[in-house]
């Protein structure tokens, strides 16, 4: 449990934090970073290696390359920036902007706007509640169950987009 803010500056280090009561800034690489319950805003800068959140109450800022970014339970928006990484995303209370390459993005359940911009990977944007842009290259689109405007930019993949029921996309 950590009431205040937590900071750390690592390199080659493995970080798992529980029970965030402040702020909480991360920066290591080549090492895991785990976050759970985190209530103020979190913000993770990792070079090789996986990147998870789950319940931050504030927003999430997630950064890394070669490895995944996964996220659940988000109370805010999350901006996410990753190279050579998958990106899982599930619960999110307000938008999300997740930006990557040569690995696939599957985004569910975010309240507001998404916006997905992914080289050379699949994406799957579901149950959006706001309006939804996505572009990628060499792989396929799907949207599904939106509420708001869609725009695909797509090369080389295929596209498939169906709207909530009884809402036009």
């Amino acid at each position: 449990n950590i009431a205040k803010t937590l900071t750390v500056h690592g390199g080659n280090s493995k970080v798992e934090a529980e029970h965030v009561g402040g702020l909480a800034m991360i920066t290591t690489s080549f090492g895991d970073v785990r976050v759970w319950d985190a209530k103020a805003d979190l913000t993770v800068h990792n070079q090789n290696g996986k990147v998870e959140a789950n319940s931050v109450g504030g927003t999430a800022e997630l950064q890394t390359t070669f490895g995944r970014v996964k996220f659940t339970g988000l109370g805010q928006a999350v901006r996410v920036q990753a190279q050579n990484s998958a990106v899982n995303g599930d619960t999110v209370g307000e938008s999300a902007t997740i930006q990557t390459s040569f690995a696939n993005v599957d985004l569910r359940g975010v309240k507001g706007n998404a916006r997905v911009t992914a080289e050379n990977s699949g994406v799957r944007v579901v149950g959006i509640g706001g309006e939804v842009y996505a572009r990628t290259t060499f792989a396929g689109t799907l949207v599904d169950d939106t509420a708001g405007p869609v725009i695909v930019e797509s090369a080389n993949g295929s596209v498939s987009v169906t709207s909530r029921p009884g809402q036009a996309c």
